[in-house]
């Protein structure tokens, strides 16, 4: 892999994951409730919601961490996994078209999903649930405007 200079870096949002986020909260506030109101609450119970809300947001953190993409000059990079090194350098010239995909509550929590298609119809690649897809799809297309000028 190449040392460019890198442009723009991202990772999945964690909007993408607020069903979980959510859930969490509810678990919390059933535990603090049944706190404050003094009602029995088995010591089990409350080592079981601790532990699951740990194992959720380690599931969350890991699942963002693990692929990445970044612009570079040059190139697009796609990284996968985290114990495994899977990097893929496209570049430029070989991608035909980048399209969008943010319904609605996806444009109001602010993170989309960017589908590029490659040239003589290789496997396209899908950048997930990225935060403000749009910016990352006109730094790309400068990207690949000034590679061309060159």
């Amino acid at each position: 892999m190449r040392k460019d200079q890198i442009l723009l870096k991202v990772f999945r949002s964690r909007m993408s994951h607020i069903h979980y986020y959510l859930m969490i909260f509810v678990i919390l506030i059933i535990n603090a409730f049944l706190y404050y109101t003094n009602k029995t609450m088995d010591l089990r119970v409350l080592i079981i919601s601790v532990v699951f809300i740990v194992i959720v947001i380690w599931f969350i953190e890991v699942n963002i961490a693990r692929n990445w993409w970044a612009i570079t000059d040059t190139f697009l990079i796609e990284s996968k996994s985290i114990l495994n090194k899977n990097v893929r350098e496209i570049d430029f010239n070989s991608i035909a078209d980048i399209d969008l995909d943010q319904p609605l509550y996806k444009r109001f929590l602010g993170y989309g999903t960017i589908y590029i298609r490659k040239i003589l119809n290789e496997k396209s690649i899908t950048i997930e649930d990225v935060d403000d897809p749009v910016r990352f799809i006109n730094i790309l297309q400068e990207a690949i405007q000034k590679r061309k000028a060159k």
